[in-house]
């Protein structure tokens, strides 16, 4: 296993994480996890130089069945939805092959535990909230406290007040190919969080 770097003592870790679902509730089944840990301050993500990066990146794939035997729910407005998007974003719930729920949150958690990041940032009413209540549903704690999600919304609010108005452009586009792909769209959101950040910070 690759050594975790030794962050720089005034940057501490930071995490993005994104889900994909199968219904739009806090107890929606699970059907993809993406994470990506990144620094403030790392020229790398306002660049989009993800090289080398990859020890940084979690992406799981979950099997359905075993979400919904856990107590999570499908519905079939979001798998009709689902049948409806490009082949590359049906393919991503494929590839890598899907996992048990319980195995899905223990590869995620062991992720976590590794880098110790001190703050999940994201959609801080969905995403984190489906991902804790799944651990809910198997009895466990999530490897985060309460109060470390933290919501890119707000940032983006935050910093469109100081430019006047106007949104800051993103720095990624994000291709047909890319869409609703989870750790990708952690990517893309850890390069947002990096960029917002700088430019309050300026």
């Amino acid at each position: 296993m690759t050594p975790v770097p030794t962050a720089q003592k005034e940057e501490p870790w930071q995490r993005s994480v994104d889900i994909e679902t199968f219904g739009d509730s806090s107890r929606g089944a699970l059907a993809s996890i993406g994470a990506h840990i990144f620094q403030f301050g790392n020229a790398q993500h306002t660049a989009w130089n993800l090289q080398d990066s990859s020890n940084k990146n979690f992406y799981v794939n979950i099997d359905l069945t075993s979400s919904i035997k856990e107590g999570m729910v499908a519905d079939g407005k979001t798998i009709m939805w689902w049948t409806e998007q490009g082949q590359a974003a049906r393919h991503a719930l494929q590839d890598p092959k899907p996992v048990h729920i319980k195995l899905a949150l223990k590869q995620l958690r062991d992720f976590y535990d590794r880098w110790k990041p001190e703050n999940l940032w994201g959609h801080a009413t969905f995403d984190p909230v489906v991902i804790a209540e799944a651990y809910r549903l198997l009895g466990q704690q999530t490897p985060w406290g309460r109060r470390d999600a933290k919501d890119l919304r707000t940032l983006s609010l935050l910093s469109t007040r100081k430019n006047g108005g106007t949104p800051l452009p993103f720095l990624v586009d994000k291709s047909e190919e890319q869409a609703h792909n989870a750790l990708y769209d952690a990517q893309v959101q850890a390069v947002r969080a990096v960029q917002l950040v700088q430019f309050l910070e300026s």
